[in-house]
């Protein structure tokens, strides 16, 4: 992802993601998708929303939405940040 915020633990991040200029929007979904698997993949992830395009930039961006389980059930929310832009620095 290109970045996240916010910076203080509130248990919704929202992140924004960027492939290369030269990506088609069927591979910035493709891409987008994966993300979104790794995001639902974490234990401290409850639900997620992602997207491609539209207002928040051209073809080869992305956003992504996720809302954290209760403080109290989960790691902080930095570490999950931690833990998704790991797995997303993987894809190709």
């Amino acid at each position: 992802p290109k970045g996240f915020l916010p910076p203080e633990d509130i248990g919704t991040i929202f992140g924004q993601t960027e492939a290369s200029e030269d990506s088609s929007f069927d591979k910035m979904v493709m891409l987008q998708q994966q993300v979104r698997d790794i995001l639902l993949a974490h234990p401290a992830v409850q639900t997620t929303v992602t997207g491609v395009g539209g207002n928040f930039g051209g073809q080869n961006t992305g956003f992504l939405f996720a809302q954290l389980k209760d403080r109290h059930e989960r790691v902080p929310a930095q570490q999950v940040i931690n833990d998704v832009r790991a797995q997303v620095a993987k894809i190709p």
